[in-house]
């Protein structure tokens, strides 16, 4: 939709609309990144349903970072370029912080069960979720307005206490249920 919007734009005598020629522009670069790094082995991995999610993030001793997006016609021009922008800039956050955290991307269409249980809507998308624990839970990373260097510091910030894997990974930790007492006390 957004490239039939581009092309018929591009063909007309009239001046081209900002919103259009932001469009093109960020098409454009999205389309250079994904040609001049394709498969780099840092780049988010596209999660496509819950069960996946659940194995994938959940499943893993790994940090990840999902950034959650929403797609089809309901979204509109303007959230449609904002997640395009949040995509390069979690491709570039990605490669920064490789291999500490790994990365994914989620459509709330796609895993609307995952979407729902965190309370991520089409409405709020972009939305960026760390995930530094094995409870279900993840903390929000702030996208908007933002350079990428500033969102890699903020993760950095937030993981900087973990314990480091095999690689340099960094790994969830696990949250302990019960009083509080040693266990001998118990």
């Amino acid at each position: 939709r957004m490239a039939a919007s581009i092309t018929a734009a591009c063909t007309s005598t009239r001046p081209l609309p900002l919103h259009v020629f932001a469009a093109a522009v960020a098409l454009l670069l999205a389309s250079l990144l994904a040609v001049s790094a394709a498969g780099h082995p840092a780049d988010p991995v596209v999660i496509s349903s819950d069960a996946a999610f659940e194995e994938t993030v959940l499943g893993d001793d790994a940090v990840w970072a999902i950034l959650f997006v929403a797609s089809g016609r309901d979204v509109g021009e303007e959230r449609e370029m904002a997640m395009m922008t949040s995509e390069m800039q979690v491709t570039h956050v990605a490669r920064d912080l490789a291999p500490l955290v790994k990365f994914g991307v989620v459509d709330v269409h796609a895993a609307k069960a995952t979407a729902s249980e965190l309370n991520v809507r089409t409405r709020r998308c972009p939305k960026l979720l760390l995930f530094t624990t094995r409870a279900r839970d993840a903390d929000q990373v702030k996208l908007e307005g933002r350079e990428s260097n500033a969102i890699a510091l903020d993760i950095r910030a937030k993981i900087n206490d973990l314990a480091k894997g095999e690689g340099g990974v960094a790994l969830k930790k696990t949250l302990a249920v019960g009083s509080g007492a040693p266990l001998d006390e118990l």
